[in-house]
Formats: structure tokens, C-alpha cells, sequence
């Protein structure tokens, strides 16, 4: 699936550096947004940044272990309203989910792989704005920045009580302010349907908790991501 989702989104990036056709060349700036409210979803591949994708390091506590999650999910429903042509605010919820890669031990009795021994969940709930810029036929890409209350969750496997005896504390949650940025690109369709790519940094501060194999004293101290997402977004046409 993660692949599905991340091939669309290369396609309608790939798609929006060629040339429009000449049935689409004024489609874009002929179809008046101001006033009117879209809505959409998007989805397609998170990819953890700094400690969250950095490798652990099982041999010894140390500051520069991280979390080793892989490539997840992330998906995003949202509503735009039209300020001007090419001012727009909006509000989203967004999802993401991504656990930790396969971990390989060796003992004297052989080798023992561990699976998903910790899982990692984001929700957020916020705004931001975006700003576009001029058409390019049916093209028009955009530039959008906000702000969100991010809800983290990591889970911990029962496998990690083999690994680190004594562990008791198999899930940690925290409320944080986070804030996310980006660029995408969408293809008017028509006056209603658009077809689209972003790609958009997520981040929102260290959490603080010691996991076994990072020591104590060293908290996770980023929690961000790199999100490509294909949507689709539907025009209301409603004049306000």
C-alpha cells in the first residue's frame, strides 16, 4: 500500500513539470476561487527524520540512539476557505503511524530477530495558510505553513522486557504544540475536481521519556517527519 501511495504522488509531481495542453492553458486562472470553500484528503508515506529514524543502539545506553522506526502511513482531511484567488486558510486532522524496523540479536544459542518492537502514532488537529502562486495552466502550486495540537502515542512490544529487564512502562503519550510547512501542486480537473501532491515537515519538540536502550538523561529530542501525500480535493463553488 505504502508503495501504491507513494507512486501516485511521483506520477502528479512528475506531471506537474510538463507543459499544460492547450485545452487547460486558461482553465486555472479563469476559474474564480475567491470566496469559495474546498475540501479534501490526501495520503501516501511518512518518513521519520533524527531520532525517530535513527538506528538504536543495543550494546550500551547512548545519546545517540534513536527510535529506528521505518516508512509509515500518514493520511489528512481538510477544508479550505479562499480569502482571495491565491490567499487561502484552512483547518486539517492527520493520522500517521510507523513502527520500529526488524532488530537482530546475537547470542551464544544464535540469532533472534524482534518485530515492531515499538509503534509510533500521530494525530494532529490544526490550521494554516496557504499562499499560491500564479497559475501555469491547470497547474497551480502553493506554498502553506500552520500550526497543530499534536497528540503522540509510542507503544512498546512485550518483547522489550527480554531485551531490557525491568522495563514497566510499555506506553508513553504526550499533548504538544507542533508546526508544519510545505510546498504542493494541484491540477484543476475541472471548475470542481482537483488532483494533487504535497510534501510537508512535520515537527513538534522532544518527548520526554528514557527509552531502555537510549539511557537516562536522553530523551527523544525531536519528533518529526517528512510526509509525501497524493489527495484529491472537491470545490464547493460557494460564494460567501
Amino acid at each position: 500500500m505504502r508503495k501504491i501511495f507513494f507512486a501516485l504522488a511521483l506520477l502528479i509531481m512528475l506531471m506537474s513539470l510538463l507543459p499544460a495542453t492547450a485545452d487547460s492553458q486558461t482553465l486555472g486562472s479563469a476559474i474564480p476561487r475567491q470566496g469559495q470553500v474546498a475540501l479534501g484528503v490526501t495520503g501516501g508515506m511518512a518518513q521519520p527524520l533524527g531520532q525517530l529514524g535513527r538506528a538504536i543502539a543495543l550494546e550500551g545506553s547512548s545519546a545517540a540512539s534513536g527510535l529506528n522506526l521505518d516508512r509509515g502511513l500518514s493520511g489528512r482531511a481538510y477544508a479550505d476557505y479562499y480569502f482571495t484567488q491565491r490567499l487561502a486558510f484552512g483547518g486539517f486532522v492527520a493520522a500517521g503511524r510507523a513502527y520500529m524496523k526488524d532488530v537482530t540479536v546475537s547470542a551464544a544459542s544464535g540469532g533472534r530477530t524482534y518485530e515492531r518492537l515499538l509503534e509510533g502514532r500521530t494525530t494532529q488537529l490544526g490550521l494554516y495558510a496557504k499562499y499560491f502562486l500564479p497559475e501555469r495552466g491547470a497547474w497551480s502550486s502553493y506554498v502553506l505553513g500552520g500550526a497543530a495540537h499534536v497528540d503522540r502515542r509510542t507503544q512498546l512490544a512485550p518483547e522489550v522486557a527480554l531485551l531490557y529487564p525491568g522495563t514497566t512502562v510499555f506506553e508513553v503519550r504526550d499533548d504538544r504544540v507542533g508546526f508544519m510547512g510545505g510546498i504542493g501542486s494541484d491540477y484543476a480537473w475541472n471548475d470542481r475536481l482537483s488532483l494533487g501532491v504535497v510534501a510537508l515537515l512535520d515537527y513538534s519538540g522532544p518527548l520526554a521519556y528514557d527509552f531502555p536502550w537510549m539511557g537516562a538523561g536522553h530523551d527523544v529530542n525531536d519528533w518529526s517527519f517528512f510526509t509525501l501525500q497524493a489527495g484529491v480535493s472537491w470545490h464547493l463553488g460557494v460564494g460567501l
